[in-house]
């Protein structure tokens, strides 16, 4: 019978008052493809943020492209039954595909880090080899991350004691002559790693990740900066955020990052499994400070890849909600974030490839006027993954 005393009890169960409740179901008619899943808590966290428009094409009027090839890159084996997170990257005309594998379950016993190459664009790749291994499964090595500087192809890897406490992150350098990688250094930073390393303006480097304690689980967003322009030297750590929780109160849950770099603004788009809200961090100097937005692309909660071609168009690539079977990219014009074209890069089970079901994880590298996409395949199972790549011709999109 209490007005004031139903606001107070509303607010106190939802951290929000009825009033600002209205404006946000609002919001949720306006924005139905990123709130249609959205819950209750959900639609307070819009509330609470900034929203952010990039979205200039119906994400239901796009589907896939003769601009884009699949191949197979990797088959689950007995020894090796799962695979996860792999990266791509191209150094001196020949591409170079990693990830990490486990027997049958994800981080559990023997977690090597694998690659492999391939000399003809990626329809066919070389053997597995094994760049870091510990046989006892003390030590798990998870994911692997490139980077090229100084026409040195590099690779980070991080060291952890159970999943996703990090415990070291080490970096190793490639061979040639050998076709190895080996270890160059192992530093204890507490810091889990996400994409391969981007160049920012000013010659330095950055790599997105999360941040904890030493063989603690990382919950808050943050970046390394290598503010000499080189990627075997020291890197600094910038904080995204106070913490590893979001405006509500609700913790960031695998806050896994990647990024777009347009000037001096990057756009660092953000997984969060807590909540079903989009989110992109967005720092105006390059990568120092940073305020957190939502945005207008349905992805689900799974990990998303973003960044920019040589021509100045960027893109995004996800998974498209509710879940992980549609793996969708997004491109943007020339020197804008708006993005204006999609390809459908995988859609629930493949007749090419006789699986599917799970298409998620991606990482991408631009070589030759191509986009090469790498992403883990659920092979008729969530436990049973391979890898396969998307070769896109940029000049057809």
């Amino acid at each position: 019978c209490s007005s004031s005393y139903f606001s107070k009890q509303f607010k106190r169960a939802t951290s929000v008052s009825p009033s600002a409740y209205r404006k946000i179901l609002k919001e949720t008619v306006r924005n139905s493809d990123v709130l249609q899943h959205a819950s209750d808590q959900d639609l307070v966290l819009y509330s609470k943020l900034p929203h952010i428009h990039f979205l200039d094409v119906d994400v239901h009027g796009f589907g896939p492209s003769d601009a884009a090839r699949h191949s197979q890159v990797v088959l689950p084996s007995e020894e090796f039954g799962f695979l996860h997170e792999a990266a791509i990257v191209a150094f001196h005309g020949v591409l170079f595909a990693a990830w990490y594998n486990c027997k049958r379950l994800e981080l559990q016993g023997r977690t090597p880090v694998r690659f492999a190459r391939s000399f003809d664009g990626g329809k066919t790749w070389t053997d597995a080899a094994t760049v870091a291994d510990d046989p006892e499964g003390n030590i798990l090595y998870c994911p692997p991350a490139f980077g090229i500087c100084d026409d040195t192809l590099y690779l980070f890897i991080n060291e952890m004691v159970k999943p996703d406490h990090i415990h070291a992150l080490n970096l190793y350098v490639y061979d040639e002559k050998s076709c190895t990688f080996s270890l160059l250094w192992s530093k204890p930073i507490p810091f889990k790693l996400n994409t391969n390393a981007y160049p920012l303006p000013g010659g330095k480097w950055m790599l997105p990740g999360r941040l904890g304690k030493l063989d603690g689980f990382p919950t808050t967003p943050a970046l390394m900066i290598s503010d000499l322009g080189k990627l075997d030297t020291d890197w600094r750590m910038v904080s995204m955020q106070a913490d590893g929780r979001l405006p509500d109160g609700a913790n960031l849950v695998f806050p896994e990052l990647s990024a777009i770099v347009n000037g001096e603004t990057v756009y660092m788009f953000s997984r969060n499994d807590e909540r079903s809200i989009p989110l992109v961090y967005i720092s105006a100097d390059c990568g120092e400070t940073w305020t957190l937005y939502a945005h207008d692309i349905p992805f689900s909660s799974s990990k998303i890849y973003s960044g920019t071609l040589r021509d100045g168009r960027h893109y995004v690539v996800g998974n498209l909600y509710p879940d992980r079977s549609k793996l969708a990219i997004f491109f943007s014009e020339s020197n804008e974030v708006k993005f204006t074209k999609g390809i459908v890069l995988q859609d629930g089970f493949s007749e090419q490839f006789g699986y599917g079901g799970g298409w998620h994880y991606p990482c991408a590298y631009e070589s030759d006027g191509k986009l090469y996409v790498i992403y883990t395949a659920n092979i008729h199972s969530t436990i049973r993954r391979g890898a396969v790549v998307s070769v896109i011709d940029l000049e057809n999109i």
